[in-house]
């Protein structure tokens, strides 16, 4: 979705490897450059690299143990 809405790569008509450039590109930028409202208004690789705030993780550790399901 951010490669669509922000950095709108589906409007550009290029080839196959211009696309993977600008796609790389735009991760780089995502990455490195763009503040984050949930890394604190920190870039990503500024949360990575920094020690004091904790970083939020929104994947459910426990998702396989949350609702067992049995094989009959």
């Amino acid at each position: 979705g951010i490669l669509k809405q922000e950095f709108l790569l589906e409007e550009y008509q290029v080839d196959i490897q211009t696309m993977q450039l600008l796609v790389k590109d735009a991760v780089r930028i995502y990455n490195t450059q763009r503040p984050h409202y949930s890394c604190h208004m920190r870039t990503p690789e500024q949360m990575h690299e920094q020690k004091e705030i904790e970083i939020r993780s929104y994947k459910n550790k426990d998702r396989c143990r949350a609702s067992p399901t049995s094989i009959s």
